[in-house]
């Protein structure tokens, strides 16, 4: 965590908020179907500039892994 002192956020302007749903969106499809994995989120001056999925597959002796 950082070590800077909270202070008041500027308003956040119609196309910030349109840029956050898209990000969401993104995490929320990257979510979609993983069983076993991580989504990481890479932020830089506030904004979501990197979603990376790595998805990991379980595989068992007794069957097809699904």
């Amino acid at each position: 965590m950082s070590a800077q002192s909270a202070s008041a956020s500027p308003p956040e302007s119609i196309d910030s908020a349109a840029t956050l749903a898209s990000a969401l969106e993104r995490v929320r499809r990257a979510l979609s179907g993983l069983r076993f994995g991580t989504v990481t989120l890479q932020v830089q001056d506030g904004v979501v500039v990197l979603i990376e999925r790595v998805e990991k597959v379980r595989i068992t002796s007794g069957g097809p892994a699904v």
